[in-house]
């Protein structure tokens, strides 16, 4: 019985010494989830006060945009969104600009066309137009080493090339652990490059496709290196600036971006935890809006040449020859029924999932931002099938 008792304590202080460890190990974390405030109903979090005055409807796509609003109104109760907006370009002229629901439920603030989104992994498109700004300027080669152009990255078994990271070849390796809801200022790109830059690469690059948002981390550091000025500066300078983007920005914590987390099981909205994006500005870390999404193809010809465009949307292919539907920060896929070639990107974050597109043979784009997830670590699902289906809408007019 003392026996007994005697590994009963011992199991309750292993316990203790377990949990005390975590809790100061994890106090931020634990300290950012209690600052999410209360949760709300559904119907209590997607309905706001106010009209949006910078709603654009092109009567001539008037069947079209009320299909689509209907498809709209299916998507955000059935993943419990509290607020989204959409964009859609026909022929490079917007057509249709509305925002959904709520910005911010506490205060029943409504979304507006210029409401911010976290647009996640979208980023990473805005980063391969970088490069191929670089590639315009005859100043970048996608072809040169890693080593080469920043030699202050540590030196891997392999060689990795400029294009490897961008075509998520190179076996740098993704997320570990709570990276993802990392609340850590870094100063700059290449401090950010400190959690994972002495790892070993998973793989030989072109041998295997794996995606890892950190390979875009360090493309900001090339493009850096070649440009000569900051990654945030010329991407507002070179990029933003002369798309007319005028509302993407990185999510900065004095901007205070506001998303949310959604549980379908509970019928449950709660404020998503607080995260610091500093660690992936290229790869995950911009704020956005649809229209800003939808001008990025819709101005891109003003900006590069087609044969940089062409570089940058090809799917990459592996040294065995297969095709990885991947290029250089877009995805590539071709739809055999319909026989329509589309060029998109998605991007989930904490409280936050977008989502852009472009349909090549009818030139329509369709961009919409949401500012929630389906909880902590689980994104929203939708996706390409969904919003293709709405660009659909759009050819029949």
């Amino acid at each position: 019985m003392k026996k007994l008792k005697k590994i009963g304590i011992g199991t309750i202080l292993i316990i203790t010494i377990f949990l005390s460890t975590l809790l100061i190990y994890q106090y931020d974390l634990f300290k950012r989830l209690l600052e999410r405030g209360p949760g709300y109903t559904y119907a209590e979090a997607s309905n706001c006060n106010g009209q949006d005055s910078g709603i654009i409807a092109n009567g001539l796509y008037s069947k079209s945009v009320s299909m689509a609003k209907d498809s709209l109104r299916i998507l955000k109760r059935k993943y419990r969104i509290p607020g989204l907006a959409i964009c859609v370009a026909v022929n490079n002229e917007i057509i249709w600009n509305e925002g959904f629901g709520c910005e911010n439920v506490e205060y029943n603030f409504p979304v507006t066309t210029s409401s911010l989104f976290r647009i996640g992994s979208i980023s990473k498109s805005m980063t391969g137009i970088a490069l191929g700004k670089l590639l315009d300027d005859q100043k970048l080669d996608l072809n040169e080493t890693l080593s080469n152009v920043l030699p202050s990255f540590p030196k891997k078994k392999y060689e990795i090339r400029i294009k490897d990271l961008a075509s998520h070849q190179s076996g740098v390796r993704g997320y570990k652990g709570l990276e993802m809801l990392s609340n850590k200022s870094y100063k700059n790109v290449y401090e950010a490059m400190n959690i994972f830059k002495e790892d070993d690469l998973l793989f030989e690059p072109r041998t295997k496709y794996e995606y890892s948002t950190y390979n875009y981390s360090i493309l900001s550091g090339v493009v850096e290196k070649i440009a000569g000025k900051e990654y945030l500066e010329f991407m507002e300078e070179e990029i933003f600036m002369p798309l007319g983007m005028k509302d993407t920005k990185p999510d900065k914590k004095y901007l205070n971006s506001i998303g949310y987390s959604s549980s379908i099981t509970k019928n449950e909205i709660r404020k998503a935890i607080g995260v610091d994006l500093s660690n992936k500005w290229a790869g995950g870390g911009f704020l956005s809006t649809p229209r800003d999404l939808t001008l990025m193809f819709t101005k891109l010809d003003t900006l590069l040449t087609r044969s940089s465009q062409n570089i940058l949307f090809e799917s990459q292919k592996l040294k065995n020859g297969k095709d990885t539907g991947y290029g250089l920060g877009y995805r590539k896929t071709y739809f055999t029924k319909s026989k329509k070639t589309v060029i998109h990107h998605g991007g989930s974050s904490v409280g936050g999932r977008s989502f852009v597109l472009k349909v090549l043979e009818d030139n329509i784009v369709v961009a919409i931002c949401a500012n929630s997830d389906t909880g902590l670590l689980r994104p929203n699902n939708y996706g390409l099938i969904e919003v293709f289906n709405i660009a659909k809408l759009f050819h029949s007019d």
